[in-house]
């Protein structure tokens, strides 16, 4: 994908974390799905900071601490 590593990705993840954090999830979960052709998704999701369980192929997120926008981006409505 065109987009992988210009920050979109944490850009949206900081989305979620904010409305999961509005909602008082307590952490978030994202579940690596293997295919022939999103190995960039499963290298991302392994830097993103998230937790990785692996026997599960799950990344986790622990609402307690924050997931920062990255600095170079500027969202003008976040509602």
């Amino acid at each position: 994908c065109r987009v992988i590593g210009r920050n979109i990705e944490e850009t949206m993840i900081h989305i979620v974390f904010n409305y999961a954090n509005s909602i008082k999830l307590e952490s978030l979960e994202a579940k690596y799905v293997e295919t022939e052709k999103n190995k960039p998704c499963l290298e991302f999701w392994k830097r993103s900071g998230f937790n990785y369980i692996e026997e599960n192929s799950v990344f986790k997120w622990d609402m307690s601490k924050h997931y920062s926008l990255p600095s170079c981006v500027a969202i003008e409505n976040e509602a």
